[in-house]
């Protein structure tokens, strides 16, 4: 299950939540309204804990939540869109670079903002 929440602050622009089969809650924090990878990130052990975190911390209702797909296997779960690091598919991984999908379900170079 992936939830995201659009915010204006000055450092923050938005946040994902995403609960991991494995029992862990990631925490994704976003400085624009892109789809774009996060600039932090943090782990927990429930969803409950996180969604206080962010009433408390950003003052997100539950209602502020909108509910999006899990990411596809193999690509990133911080980004909205089927996006995977660059050669990750093959075995040799070039971090820092990414593939988005295409509608046609081929894959290709995408920029990311540093």
């Amino acid at each position: 299950m992936r939830k995201l929440a659009f915010i204006d602050e000055p450092e923050f622009k938005k946040i994902m939540i995403y609960e991991a089969r494995h029992e862990e809650v990631y925490l994704f924090y976003y400085d624009t309204w892109m789809d774009a990878p996060s600039i932090k990130d943090f782990v927990y052990s429930t969803y409950s804990e996180v969604e206080e975190l962010c009433w408390i911390e950003n003052s997100i209702k539950p209602s502020d939540w909108i509910d999006i797909a899990d990411p596809m296997e193999g690509c990133q779960q911080d980004f909205i869109a089927p996006v995977r690091v660059k050669g990750r598919s093959i075995g040799k991984p070039e971090f820092g670079k990414f593939e988005k999908l295409k509608y046609n379900g081929e894959w290709y170079d995408i920029s990311v903002p540093d």
